[in-house]
């Protein structure tokens, strides 16, 4: 399906709030933070939060220069832990939807965004009523075969898939209600791989080995999806 994209489109203007998942790498942390100050919300008020994962090497200087950061946009906070976390914590934790209807994008502190990033996110919103996410990233991972590169070109139109890309991505609120609950109902069994693992399914299932609950977030995620019976609930931009 074509997506239109002119302006924030009402589906998510008021409703989205961006979240930045960072670590030891200021300066592309401020790299980040600057492109998408600089993207396109027409005139929406978006909060924006920094989530600084505890000292590791130089967690202490991504926090500093996250607050020496203007964000133009809405409020901003920068949110530093104590202690190193890792990856699936500091993600997990970042963001609790106002509502249902509410969307929260996320995006690793080495990524930048395209100018007009929101704009799709809104068109998508729209263009797919039923999608439970929009992806910015490339999908180069078949879910269906062990870290085997995707080729959906799909004649350069957005299409929708099973995988949520880690480093750039929006969900809407009640998909992320609906999957924290999943997740806190594991509890210590979410440790184990057989709990984890998805059934000739997920390419990342050749990830959960060790203590693979401290980084690898999105393998619950995988889990989650093969659980509830969902196969494709994510919009590509497919760029």
């Amino acid at each position: 399906m074509p997506v239109v994209f002119l302006v924030l489109e009402a589906a998510v203007e008021g409703n989205l709030s961006v979240h930045v998942v960072a670590l030891d790498r200021p300066a592309a942390l401020l790299r980040l933070l600057r492109s998408l100050a600089a993207a396109a919300y027409d005139g929406a008020t978006v909060p924006l939060t920094v989530h600084v994962d505890g000292p590791r090497g130089r967690g202490e200087a991504a926090g500093a220069a996250a607050r020496t950061f203007e964000w133009p946009h809405g409020p901003y906070a920068v949110r530093e832990r104590d202690a190193n976390v890792g990856a699936t914590a500091n993600r997990l934790e970042a963001w609790v939807p106002p509502s249902p209807c509410a969307w929260g994008a996320f995006f690793e502190d080495d990524v930048t965004v395209d100018a007009r990033w929101a704009r799709f996110l809104g068109a998508a919103a729209a263009a797919y009523p039923a999608a439970e996410g929009v992806v910015f990233q490339r999908n180069w991972l078949s879910p269906a075969v062990y870290l085997r590169e995707s080729d959906a070109l799909n004649a350069g139109q957005p299409y929708l898939s099973p995988v949520l890309g880690p480093y750039a991505h929006a969900v809407r609120g009640d998909f992320w209600i609906e999957f924290r609950r999943w997740y806190d109902a594991l509890g210590p069994a979410g440790d184990a791989v057989s709990r984890v693992a998805v059934p000739g399914w997920s390419f990342t299932n050749a990830w959960v080995a060790g203590n693979f609950r401290r980084g690898l977030w999105t393998a619950y995620v995988d889990r989650f999806l093969f659980d509830s019976g969902r196969r494709t609930p994510f919009v590509y931009a497919n760029p």
